[in-house]
């Protein structure tokens, strides 16, 4: 359980620093919903997702990716909250949930 609780608190902090380095509007509160872990998304994916990051209008545009490399990944639902706007978004992270690796919209 402390090692559960301790893994969120990394990835947390992880994406916490992603939106504070992103998020065109640095005001909001997040909601933590779920994280896992999965095999089972390509990269290339990734790479799909990444590429499509400049369309969400929450996000500012050239947001630096690092290229995934295949394996394992950590996967995180939250809600980023902004004033009256919800937003609900996968974060996919790294297996030492250091970085951000792309992020979808829910």
């Amino acid at each position: 359980m402390l090692i559960a609780c301790g893994n969120r608190r990394k990835a947390t902090n992880t994406v916490d620093e992603f939106l504070k380095a992103n998020l065109v509007n640095a005001e909001y509160e997040t909601e933590f919903i779920s994280m896992d872990s999965t095999y089972k998304v390509k990269d290339s994916v990734l790479v799909a997702l990444q590429q499509q990051a400049p369309q969400d209008k929450a996000f500012k545009k050239g947001i630096k990716w690092e290229k995934p490399v295949p394996g394992k990944f950590i996967y995180m639902r939250m809600k980023v909250i902004q004033q009256e706007d919800t937003l609900v978004r996968t974060f996919y992270l790294d297996p030492e949930m250091t970085k951000v690796l792309a992020f979808k919209q829910n």
